[in-house]
């Protein structure tokens, strides 16, 4: 499992540095954390919160969270990597897509199996709108899904979630 993710991590890096040659020297148009609330699906809905962090350099961008959510006896946890690529990157309004990876635990009690833990990798894709308002509070609203998992033992399922979030930046 961490072979692979060393692996995939690889290749997003190199991807994002021949993105834009300049990506190292380019100064940040935006930078800021956020706190997210949203709902996920997989099999069924549930209410999620999260934190993250994300910058933008021109037309590339890059978002790092945390997002999760907990029922009595379960609990789910999803942590992202995900480059963003915005097509006509302006400040007041625009709109992103992006790939990246995430890595999932969670744990449930399952009356007939006991307690069950997993562990999961999965490809992400997103697609957003994100805001900056006159008085300068940033906002994003989102679609953030995961065709596939794939366990530790390398076995893929194909278990598609996905997440509509709602950001607000602090």
């Amino acid at each position: 499992m961490k072979k692979l993710l060393i692996f995939f991590l690889t290749i997003f890096s190199t991807y994002v540095l021949q993105a834009d040659e300049d990506l190292m020297f380019e100064k940040p148009k935006d930078s800021y954390a956020y706190f997210v609330i949203g709902c996920f699906t997989r099999p069924f809905t549930l209410p999620v919160v999260g934190l993250g962090c994300r910058l933008q350099f021109g037309h590339n961008g890059l978002d790092v969270g945390v997002q999760g959510m907990g029922l009595p006896r379960s609990f789910f946890l999803k942590s992202n990597l995900t480059y963003l690529y915005y097509p006509k990157p302006k400040l007041q309004g625009q709109v992103y897509i992006g790939a990246g990876i995430g890595l999932e635990e969670g744990q449930a009690e399952i009356p007939s199996k006991g307690r069950i833990k997993a562990q999961a990798f999965s490809p992400e894709f997103v697609f957003g709108h994100q805001r900056i308002s006159s008085s300068g509070k940033r906002r994003f609203i989102e679609v953030q899904g995961s065709p596939v998992i794939i366990t530790p033992k390398g076995d893929v399922a194909v278990f598609p979630c996905v997440v509509f979030r709602y950001g607000i930046g602090f």
